[in-house]
């Protein structure tokens, strides 16, 4: 048996349902060995081709069963009401340039929604003041892409903006240097787009921590606050929209 993750992004068992690109089959199988089932996005034409397939750029889990979706991804949204999530699709798609493609790529973590307020989609906005969520501005749009969530309490990123709003908000945070992480079409990746809880203390990484140049600062950092980490490969970062939980085993 399973149930709805409570609070996005940050699993109280080991996950038992996560979305990922589908234009990744190999590491989207490479999960499942680990034990989630995994939902495979598919291509959202409104979005710019080299992020055409990102999760996070696809849907945002406000929390429990609640979703917002890009119109883009109907699939993602068939697959997910038929599994219980009450989905609501935006009220008009994303654009294929920036900031008009970061109208789901809020960072939810700890009832703070951190983001690029303007872009965002009001649908997300509404369902998150609703429920007494504390809206939080940032000049970077790539919110959830930019930052990997260690835990509750601990977070890595290479952006400076968000670095500084989540130690405003008592979140320890590591900051990296940016580049290293592939992402076609772009200079760089973000680390957030390449990893993923799928328990308390257990982060996935599409790629090799020996062969990022920040990986010796990672891995010392996880180990500090007593996480394990998984490479779902032996070969360098990818940032591939991210490792989304959503379900998590119903045990105690």
């Amino acid at each position: 048996m399973s149930r709805f993750i409570h609070d996005p992004n940050l699993p109280r068992n080991r996950a038992a349902l996560c979305v990922m690109s589908g234009q990744y089959p190999e590491l989207c199988r490479r999960v499942e060995q680990l034990g989630p089932a995994v939902i495979r996005t598919s291509r959202d034409r409104s979005l710019p081709e080299p992020v055409a397939f990102h999760g996070d750029l696809q849907l945002c889990h406000l929390g429990g069963d609640q979703v917002v979706l890009e119109p883009g991804a109907g699939g993602l949204m068939e697959v997910l009401g038929r599994m219980g999530f009450r989905c609501r699709a935006t009220c008009r798609p994303a654009e294929n340039h920036y900031p008009g493609d970061v109208r789901l790529g809020m960072l939810l973590l700890n009832r703070w929604g951190f983001g690029l307020l303007e872009a965002a989609a009001p649908e997300i906005l509404t369902g998150l003041l609703l429920n007494n969520w504390e809206l939080v501005f940032s000049r970077q749009g790539y919110a959830r892409c930019s930052v990997c969530v260690v835990d509750r309490e601990a977070a890595i990123t290479a952006d400076p903006t968000l670095a500084g709003l989540l130690e405003g908000k008592g979140i320890q945070c590591l900051r990296i240097d940016p580049g290293g992480i592939l992402l076609e079409g772009y200079d760089t990746g973000f680390l957030g787009g390449c990893c993923g809880l799928l328990a308390p203390g257990l982060l996935a990484f599409t790629g090799s921590l020996e062969r990022y140049r920040e990986g010796e600062k990672i891995k010392d950092f996880l180990s500090h606050r007593g996480v394990r980490w998984v490479s779902l490969t032996d070969g360098p970062m990818v940032d591939i929209g991210g490792i989304l939980p959503l379900m998590e085993e119903n045990t105690v």
